[in-house]
């Protein structure tokens, strides 16, 4: 890990929300934090993102609060975390979608030695291919998101893989909460600067899924446009999730203000 003189700066800008502290600044900060922390021996940082269905997932679950709080950085992904944080009377400088930071990493001047850990086979070295060849990524390696019922010799080969590649980050693409369960417990053989769980990135740069146009995005509307392609996987994040998300935002700042005019 960073010292704490290194680590203090970048935690202050933060906003705090559901118990979990946020990063609240652009991503141009993030960025050079990362470069050069590859350049420092023995650091050791996990990424998460944070969006509706990972807070909803927090409350059915009642270990994965302290999962995400494991991470070094959680980043808010998503309409519903930047309504929620204005709800509470916060600010976030930009919202920091996962898809779009993956091709901001991958362009970088810094060069970043990115290796893939998720998808279905095949699907991790489609994604590969397209941030090689479309983006300019450095991907030092892949491997397939079926090891949830891994055995110790099939993870230790994962492991050396891992290392041999010298990889500056990892990438670990399986789902809301699989993924950050899965790097919460594999973390220390991770040999990895930075290690992200980045959700369904894969399928979407591998074509398997398609993205929402332009003005989907810039209407914040996304989500839709996810919930009409994929109606059956998807319909109880979105149709029942949503709702609950934002009644539990409701509750939360009922709760606040009446904790305030005590």
């Amino acid at each position: 890990m960073l010292s704490q003189e290194a680590i203090t700066p970048f935690l202050q800008e933060h906003v705090d929300i559901f118990g979990l502290s946020l990063y609240a600044k652009g991503r141009d900060i993030l960025l050079e934090r990362w470069a050069e922390a590859c350049t420092q021996q023995n650091t050791r940082e996990t990424v998460f993102f944070v969006n509706a269905h990972t807070v909803n997932t927090m409350y059915e679950q009642a270990d994965f609060l302290s999962i995400l709080r494991s991470a070094d950085v959680l980043l808010p992904d998503g309409i519903g975390i930047d309504l929620a944080v204005r709800g509470m009377g916060k600010a976030l400088e930009e919202n920091l979608c996962g898809t779009d930071l993956a091709l901001d990493i991958c362009r970088h001047r810094s060069g970043f030695r990115i290796f893939l850990v998720g998808g279905r086979p095949g699907v991790a070295e489609a994604a590969a291919a397209r941030f090689s060849h479309g983006y300019g990524g450095n991907i030092v390696g892949v491997h397939h998101g079926f090891l949830a019922g891994a055995d110790e010799n099939e993870l230790g080969r994962l492991w050396e893989k891992i290392a041999a590649s010298r990889a500056d980050m990892v990438w670990v693409g399986m789902g809301v909460p699989l993924q950050e369960r899965w790097v919460w417990t594999h973390r220390g053989q991770i040999d990895a600067p930075l290690v992200f769980a980045v959700g369904g990135l894969f399928d979407y740069y591998a074509g398997c899924v398609k993205r929402a146009p332009l003005v989907w995005r810039k209407l914040r509307m996304e989500w839709v446009y996810r919930l009409i392609q994929e109606p059956t996987r998807l319909w109880k994040r979105y149709v029942l999730g949503n709702p609950l998300f934002l009644m539990r935002l409701l509750h939360l700042m009922a709760t606040q203000q009446r904790e305030f005019r005590r």
